[in-house]
């Protein structure tokens, strides 16, 4: 008997093609582009006031601290200014 044959029972026809499986939705950012942005202008800052720094005095040690601070400071600023 061929398998689209009226007559069989309905338990033998073939299923109809089922629709694909709904797409899953992707997964959350790490950071919103808001924090992303404010943390790359304060790299940006810390890295600059660093480099400032270590031309003035050559003091690596020096150079390291005034761009952690220059980075931390900048942080809440930049904050409220881009936010």
């Amino acid at each position: 008997m061929p398998a689209n044959d009226p007559e069989l029972p309905a338990q033998n026809q073939p299923a109809p093609p089922s629709e694909p499986p709904a797409p899953q939705p992707a997964e959350t950012p790490l950071l919103s582009q808001h924090a992303f942005t404010v943390l790359l202008g304060a790299a940006a800052i810390g890295v600059a006031a660093g480099c400032v720094t270590f031309a003035q005095s050559h003091s690596p040690a020096g150079a390291v601290a005034a761009g952690g601070a220059a980075f931390l400071l900048s942080v809440p600023a930049l904050h409220k200014l881009i936010g």
